[in-house]
């Protein structure tokens, strides 16, 4: 495989830390992350299930669930502000003008 080598370093030949995807190895550095060992072993699974590294998992997971935070957002400020009278007027007329067109 390009860009890997069997060096004791840990790193590919491009300088990139083992295991770190290439399109991240310039612009992402490694930490670690403190979790019980069956929490790591089910994100682990998890992410080989997916055919994802472990660090793509999680930045999947975490962009759904910000995604899912906005859209919720979103739901509560519709709910907390719910379209007055002269929103359905405007609706219907654009209905009625839809209906015009078609037929």
């Amino acid at each position: 495989m390009p860009g890997i080598s069997s060096n004791d370093t840990g790193r590919t030949q491009d300088g990139i830390p083992i295991g770190i995807p290439p399109q991240y190895g310039d612009i992402m550095s490694v930490t670690t992350i403190k979790v019980d060992t069956a929490l790591r072993d089910r994100i682990s699974a998890a992410a080989r299930e997916h055919g994802q590294t472990i660090g793509e998992y999680l930045d999947q997971i975490v962009k759904d669930a910000r995604r899912r935070e906005r859209l919720q957002a979103m739901a509560n400020a519709m709910h907390a502000n719910p379209p007055g009278p002269d929103y359905w007027a405007e609706v219907a007329e654009i209905d009625s003008l839809s209906a015009a067109v078609r037929d």
